[in-house]
Formats: C-alpha cells, sequence, structure tokens
C-alpha cells in the first residue's frame, strides 16, 4: 500500500479507489522554503497535503 494512503487511513477510512481518484484529480507541487500557502482571514479554495517537510503558522 502506498505510504501516503497508509498516513491518510490513520485518521480516515480511505479506500485506495478513492485515493486513485484524489490522485487523478491532484497536482503535486514542490515549494521554496517560506512560500505562503494561505494568508489568516482569507476563505481557502485550495486543499493541500504535505508530503514531506513541515508547514507553520505565522
Amino acid at each position: 500500500m502506498n505510504s501516503n494512503l497508509t498516513f491518510l487511513n490513520t485518521f480516515l477510512d480511505v479506500s485506495e479507489e478513492t485515493y486513485e481518484k484524489l490522485l487523478s484529480i491532484s497536482t503535486v507541487k514542490k515549494l521554496k522554503t517560506g512560500t505562503q500557502i494561505s494568508k489568516t482571514g482569507e476563505v481557502p479554495t485550495k486543499v493541500y497535503m504535505l508530503v514531506s517537510g513541515m508547514m507553520w503558522t505565522t
């Protein structure tokens, strides 16, 4: 089983079929250190899944 799917299944029951559908509509991006993906008070229009690294809020 894919390690990302295994991780998702630690807090949500996600089938392999659903995971494959998510992958098919997803885009993998590598962000530079310090890249801001949202602002305080902003209504999000995207969903992010961290594959590796660290995120923080300020």
